[in-house]
């Protein structure tokens, strides 16, 4: 199974760029969605085949993950900052977890 990951952006560009490079070449990662809150910098796909941007020109706060995550084509589902770099291998065990039971939400660093 595949997932989509959605990456809320604000201002690292630098730290996105790499992050969805990285992710681009997971064989688990079917999309990534990047989703740039920050209207005074544009976001590009930097030519990456799996990435899609979204340049708001509002807003949205923490609800951006929930707009992007309707845009998702894969029913599996990640949410990632851009200051976070998960390993394939994480996120292959997350998906796993997804699909063993998909009631259920999972976390990298688990609930708090």
């Amino acid at each position: 199974m595949k997932c989509s990951v959605v990456i809320l952006a604000w201002n690292r560009p630098e730290n996105l760029k790499y992050i969805i490079s990285q992710y681009n070449d997971y064989s688990v990662i079917g999309e990534i969605i990047v989703w740039n809150n920050n209207k005074n910098q544009f976001v590009t796909a930097f030519g990456l085949s799996k990435v899609k941007v979204l340049n708001s020109n509002t807003d949205f706060g923490l609800g951006s993950r929930f707009l992007a995550a309707n845009l998702c084509v894969n029913r599996c589902v990640i949410v990632n900052d851009d200051d976070l770099l998960l390993s394939e291998g994480n996120i292959k065990a997350l998906v796993d977890h997804f699909v063993r039971d998909h009631k259920r939400i999972y976390t990298y660093e688990g609930r708090k």
